[in-house]
Protein backbone atom coordinates (compact mmCIF):
# COMPACT_ATOMS: atom_id res chain seq x y z
CA UNK A 1 0.00 0.00 0.00
CA UNK A 2 0.95 3.15 -0.88
CA UNK A 3 0.03 6.75 0.31
CA UNK A 4 1.38 10.40 0.29
CA UNK A 5 -0.43 13.31 2.27
CA UNK A 6 -1.73 15.80 -0.05
CA UNK A 7 -2.83 19.27 1.50
CA UNK A 8 -3.04 17.63 5.14
CA UNK A 9 -5.07 14.64 3.51
CA UNK A 10 -4.02 10.88 3.60
CA UNK A 11 -4.31 9.89 -0.19
CA UNK A 12 -3.61 6.16 -1.34
CA UNK A 13 -2.11 5.20 -4.46
CA UNK A 14 -0.88 2.39 -6.65
CA UNK A 15 1.96 2.11 -8.80
CA UNK A 16 3.24 -0.36 -11.21
CA UNK A 17 5.97 -0.73 -14.15
CA UNK A 18 8.02 1.27 -15.59
CA UNK A 19 7.71 4.11 -18.58
CA UNK A 20 6.29 7.32 -19.59
CA UNK A 21 3.13 7.65 -16.88
CA UNK A 22 -0.68 6.83 -17.19
CA UNK A 23 -2.35 7.63 -14.46
CA UNK A 24 -5.74 6.33 -13.57
CA UNK A 25 -9.26 7.44 -11.70
CA UNK A 26 -11.84 5.39 -10.75
CA UNK A 27 -15.55 5.62 -10.66
CA UNK A 28 -18.21 5.86 -8.07
CA UNK A 29 -17.75 3.27 -5.44
CA UNK A 30 -15.07 2.33 -6.68
CA UNK A 31 -11.26 2.85 -5.66
CA UNK A 32 -7.41 1.76 -7.16
CA UNK A 33 -8.27 -1.75 -7.08
CA UNK A 34 -10.91 -1.23 -10.06
CA UNK A 35 -8.10 -0.73 -12.11
CA UNK A 36 -6.07 -3.93 -11.13
CA UNK A 37 -6.52 -5.80 -14.66
CA UNK A 38 -5.61 -2.38 -16.56
CA UNK A 39 -2.25 -2.01 -14.23
CA UNK A 40 -1.51 -5.60 -15.20
CA UNK A 41 -1.40 -4.94 -18.54
CA UNK A 42 -0.21 -1.31 -18.84
CA UNK A 43 2.60 -2.10 -16.48
CA UNK A 44 4.87 -3.58 -19.15
CA UNK A 45 4.94 -0.63 -21.09
CA UNK A 46 4.31 2.33 -18.80
CA UNK A 47 4.10 3.51 -15.36
CA UNK A 48 0.91 3.27 -14.23
CA UNK A 49 -0.02 5.24 -11.11
CA UNK A 50 -4.38 4.84 -10.06
CA UNK A 51 -4.72 6.84 -6.90
CA UNK A 52 -7.92 7.05 -4.71
CA UNK A 53 -9.93 10.69 -4.91
CA UNK A 54 -10.79 11.95 -1.27
CA UNK A 55 -13.41 9.98 0.12
CA UNK A 56 -12.57 6.47 -1.72
CA UNK A 57 -10.79 3.56 -0.97
CA UNK A 58 -7.99 4.04 1.59
CA UNK A 59 -7.95 7.49 1.44
CA UNK A 60 -9.15 10.35 4.09
CA UNK A 61 -12.72 10.79 4.05
CA UNK A 62 -13.30 14.65 4.66
CA UNK A 63 -16.50 15.25 3.26
CA UNK A 64 -14.95 18.81 2.28
CA UNK A 65 -12.94 17.60 -0.31
CA UNK A 66 -15.57 16.29 -2.13
CA UNK A 67 -16.21 18.93 -4.62
CA UNK A 68 -15.26 18.16 -8.26
CA UNK A 69 -12.92 21.42 -8.02
CA UNK A 70 -10.81 19.49 -4.81
CA UNK A 71 -10.87 16.21 -7.03
CA UNK A 72 -9.27 17.87 -9.87
CA UNK A 73 -6.77 19.70 -7.17
CA UNK A 74 -5.95 16.18 -5.97
CA UNK A 75 -5.11 15.11 -9.46
CA UNK A 76 -2.87 18.02 -9.55
CA UNK A 77 -0.95 17.92 -6.40
CA UNK A 78 -0.61 14.41 -6.64
CA UNK A 79 1.16 14.75 -10.04
CA UNK A 80 3.37 17.55 -8.39
CA UNK A 81 4.06 15.71 -5.46
CA UNK A 82 5.15 12.63 -7.33
CA UNK A 83 7.05 14.62 -10.31
CA UNK A 84 5.22 14.17 -13.05
CA UNK A 85 4.97 16.93 -15.31
CA UNK A 86 2.30 15.37 -17.57
CA UNK A 87 0.68 12.07 -17.98
CA UNK A 88 -1.56 10.29 -20.02
CA UNK A 89 -5.01 10.25 -17.85
CA UNK A 90 -7.99 8.01 -17.84
CA UNK A 91 -10.81 8.39 -16.12
CA UNK A 92 -14.17 6.36 -15.78
CA UNK A 93 -17.35 7.64 -14.49
CA UNK A 94 -16.32 10.25 -11.84
CA UNK A 95 -13.27 9.58 -12.91
CA UNK A 96 -13.82 11.08 -16.27
CA UNK A 97 -15.46 13.82 -14.96
CA UNK A 98 -12.62 14.73 -12.80
CA UNK A 99 -10.61 14.13 -16.36
CA UNK A 100 -11.89 16.05 -18.72
CA UNK A 101 -11.95 19.20 -16.03
CA UNK A 102 -8.47 18.33 -15.49
CA UNK A 103 -7.58 18.38 -18.94
CA UNK A 104 -9.49 21.42 -19.55
CA UNK A 105 -7.57 23.70 -17.13
CA UNK A 106 -4.39 21.80 -16.74
CA UNK A 107 -3.69 20.93 -21.00
CA UNK A 108 0.07 20.75 -20.62
CA UNK A 109 -0.37 18.19 -17.57
CA UNK A 110 -2.48 15.96 -19.56
CA UNK A 111 -1.59 16.10 -23.48
CA UNK A 112 -3.86 12.93 -23.72
CA UNK A 113 -6.60 11.38 -22.01
CA UNK A 114 -9.36 8.83 -22.36
CA UNK A 115 -12.48 8.81 -21.02
CA UNK A 116 -14.74 5.88 -20.41
CA UNK A 117 -19.15 6.12 -19.25
CA UNK A 118 -18.36 10.07 -18.81
CA UNK A 119 -21.60 11.83 -17.22
CA UNK A 120 -23.91 12.56 -20.12
CA UNK A 121 -25.02 16.08 -18.10
CA UNK A 122 -24.40 18.48 -16.36
CA UNK A 123 -23.63 17.28 -12.77
CA UNK A 124 -22.87 20.27 -10.54
CA UNK A 125 -26.47 21.10 -9.32
CA UNK A 126 -27.34 17.41 -8.46
CA UNK A 127 -27.44 18.78 -4.45
CA UNK A 128 -30.99 21.37 -5.98
CA UNK A 129 -32.53 18.69 -8.28
CA UNK A 130 -35.98 18.07 -6.84
CA UNK A 131 -36.26 14.33 -7.08
CA UNK A 132 -39.06 12.79 -8.83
Amino acid sequence: MSAISIGGELIHYEVLGRGRPVILIHSWLGSWRYWVPTMQNLQLKYRVYALNLHGFGDSSKNHNKYTLDNQVKLLSDFMTAMAIPKAAVIGHGLGAWVTAEFARLYPDKAPRVMLISAPLFNMDDLERRAHP
